[in-house]
C-alpha cells in the first residue's frame, strides 16, 4: 500500500504480517523499504552497549512504551 502526504508524494509502505491462532497480526511495518522493527532493533542495541538493558528498560517506561512487570 501507499501513504499519500498532504504535497501529494505517495511513499510505499509494506507490512509483516504472521498467523497466529487463526489471527493475522502486523509485526513489522516497513516504509520506503526501512523496517521499523530494525530501526528500534538497531537503537536498542546502541543503548544496551553502551549503558545497560536495564537503562534502556528504565528509558522505554519513562516514555510510558513498556509497562511495570507484575
Amino acid at each position: 500500500s501507499q501513504v499519500v502526504t498532504a504535497k501529494g508524494s505517495q511513499i510505499p509502505v509494506e507490512y509483516k504480517l504472521r498467523r497466529v491462532n487463526e489471527e493475522w497480526s502486523a509485526y513489522d511495518v516497513l516504509i520506503e523499504n526501512v523496517s521499523l522493527v530494525g530501526t528500534y532493533r538497531s537503537q536498542f542495541d546502541r543503548i544496551i552497549k553502551a549503558e545497560s538493558f536495564a537503562n534502556l528498560l528504565r528509558r522505554l517506561r519513562e516514555k510510558g512504551q513498556v509497562a511495570e512487570a507484575r
